[in-house]
Formats: structure tokens, sequence, C-alpha cells
């Protein structure tokens, strides 16, 4: 079992931690005073006005201070009830043009070195995140480790209403406590990954979807984009769960149909490695596999059982690829990467989008099973 902190907790306890020991740094030299600096901890960016863009801040405020919220107290921390998380937002041409704007309005420095989420809001991923990346990466402060979030309609929204009117970032950052427990389904994705995925021509890459209600916040499906733009969301189920099992390390579980039953299985450390010979590309599939549920008749032996597995799974990508490829055009498997490298010169044909509908997938499940049934 995994005692380790969630990162919601570890934020949590940062945070505590710095309104407790910030009185007594502030005879150090440029270290941040948690008194009078504005420690950003959930970063918000929206598509603003004629190509311009919205920065939403979300930050710790003294009582007394603009804004609203509950006490951070109230979730749990310890820290005193005397802070709330409040939301802010600015517009501008630019994203350096819209956080001025935003220096004005809070008592103190703004510090983005705490930064655990980014947001981005539909519209302004729809629209590219190329110039809004590009910004980020000349911050003078290191964001590359930030969890990066997609959010359904505005980014200033979902950051502006918390479940409970508690803070939204810390409850979109519960869902990877989830992830850690192995139930949510979601691919982590952090913004130095966004990078590549930005300024890599046609490399697809995907980021969880998250929506907000007075209730929770939860993830509802991956945004996968084509370098840095929007190209379509799956929802939560068995082609979200395909997806996510295509990253290495990529954690799943799919529940399918056998002979003589029906089988939970969870999958663990899977890898998808894609070979191409003419217009077939060879997809084989590695990792292990655990029965977590067994309804039906007695389950077959292992051996068996672990066949009838591998055909399943292998009928249920085989089909996802061509969902993909033929129906949605989208490269979950990079396979440009692969042709650009076979092209003359390394340049990719014209007609790629054609050229990656026309392959055909063999899919070569490797995954070994071992047999740890909860209930029959």
């Amino acid at each position: 079992m995994d005692h380790g902190l969630a990162p919601a907790q570890i934020l949590l306890a940062f945070l505590a931690l710095f309104l407790l020991t910030g009185p007594f740094l502030g005879g150090c030299v440029d270290m941040v005073d948690a008194n009078r600096d504005v420690l950003v901890y959930g970063l918000g960016l929206d598509a603003g006005e004629e190509g311009g863009v919205v920065v939403t801040l979300h930050f710790l405020s003294p009582s007394g201070a603009s804004g609203g919220g509950s006490p951070v107290g109230s979730l749990g921390t310890g820290a005193s009830p005397s802070v709330q998380p409040v939301t802010l937002s600015s517009g501008g041409k630019t994203f350096n043009d819209a956080l001025e704007k935003l220096r004005f309005q809070v008592p103190g420095r703004i510090y983005l070195g705490d930064v655990w989420a980014i947001f981005f809001g539909e519209e302004l991923t729809h629209r590219g995140l190329g110039e809004i990346m590009d910004a980020l990466l000349r911050e003078t402060f290191t964001l590359n480790s930030a969890y990066v979030l997609f959010t359904e309609g505005e980014a200033a929204r979902f950051l502006a209403h918390g479940p409970h009117g508690t803070s939204s970032a810390l409850a979109a950052l519960s869902i990877f406590d989830g992830d850690a427990a192995r139930t949510v389904p979601l691919h982590p994705m952090t913004l130095w990954q966004l990078y590549n995925a930005v300024w890599t021509d046609y490399w697809v890459d995907w980021g969880p979807l998250v929506t907000v209600t007075p209730s929770d916040a939860k993830v509802v499906g991956h945004v996968l984009l084509r370098s840095g733009r929007w190209q379509t969301s799956l929802p939560i189920g068995e082609d979200g769960t395909l997806l996510t099992s295509i990253r290495p390390g990529g954690r799943a579980q799919l529940t399918l149909p056998l002979a003589g039953g029906l089988g939970s299985f969870r999958f663990a450390a899977l890898t998808t490695a894609s070979r191409v010979r003419g217009r077939e590309v060879e997809v084989t599939i590695r990792g292990s596999a655990s029965l977590v549920e067994w309804r039906g008749e007695t389950h077959p032996p292992l051996q068996e059982l672990e066949l009838l597995l591998s055909d399943a799974l292998r009928d249920r990508m085989e089909g996802f690829l061509k969902r993909m490829y033929r129906e949605q055009k989208i490269d979950v498997l990079n396979l440009a990467e692969k042709v650009r490298s076979r092209s003359p010169g390394g340049v990719l044909p014209g007609d790629l989008s054609q050229t990656l509908a026309d392959f055909t997938f063999v899919v070569i499940p490797k995954v070994t099973l071992s047999d740890t049934a909860r209930s029959h």
C-alpha cells in the first residue's frame, strides 16, 4: 500500500508551513514573505477579446482581502481559518499585459514559483497554445512540473466556483489523489510535456478534461492535442481507458465479456511500441494485469484466462486505433514521426492524413496475468 502524500495533500501541507513560518523569513534576502507576497498555486488561462488572453490567479489571502471562499482550514489542512482562497482575473493583449494589470489588484508581489496546476480554458485550447506557452517559458519562475488540466468552458469560471465554496484548484488536484489509488482513469500531464506537444509538428498528446459543480470537481474525459491545438475529446469510458494505456507506465482498468463471464482487469505498467511495415503497423502491448473481479460461471484456468484476455484486448485496441485514425484523424501513436524518418529528406508527405488513415493495425498483446480475483 502506498502511504506517500498525494499532490493535494502535499500542497496543503506546504501552504500551511508557509503561513506558519512566513513571519520568520522577513530578514532573508529574496525569500518569499508569506505575509506580503501573493502565493499563487492555481493559474487559469482563457481566450480574451481580439486574440488576447485572460489570466486568472488562484491564491491565498488573509481574511479581509478582496475575494471570497471558505477558509483553508475547512479543507482539513489545520491552517489558520483566517486565510481564504481568492480568485482574480484580468485580460490583456498578451499574458504579460494581463499579469501586469493583476499586479495592481493584489496587496503584494505576485509569486508564481509555487504554481501546482495550470488550467487551460476550452476556447483558448481550440485556438492553439503556441503563444501562451512561449510566454510561460519566458517566466522567471520554473513552472515545468506544474500539472496541466483542461476545463470545460472557461478556466476562470472553474477556478471561481470551487465545490462547497472551497478551493477548486485543490479539488482538482485531489483528482490525482484518486488516480494514485488507481480509481480515476486519467493521463496526468505536466507543463513540460505540453511544451513538447506544442512545439513538435504533428505531435499528439493529451491531458485530463475537468469540470466543476457546486458539489465536486471531476475528470470527464481527455483532451487530445495536435501541435498544441484541441483536436477532440474522449469521455471517460473504454476508449479513454485504452488511450491511457498507450503512455509508458500507464494504468488502465477494463471490464471485458469473456467466455463464461464478465472479467474486470487492472493493467499496470503498460508500454506500447509500434513498428511501421509498409502500410501495416505492428503494435505490441507489454505489461501485467490482475483480475480484480469475475462475474459469472467459474472462471477458466489462469493460462486459458490469459489467452482470452489477450484476444479481447487485441480486438478492443484494434477497433480503437481504427476509430482514431480513420474517423477522428488523430495520430495517437505519433506515427507521423516514423513516416517522416522514412520519407526522402525527412519531409512529411502533403497527404499525411490520408497516409495515416490508410494504415492497418495488427495488435500483439504480451500481457501477463495474475489471478487475484476478489469476487465471483
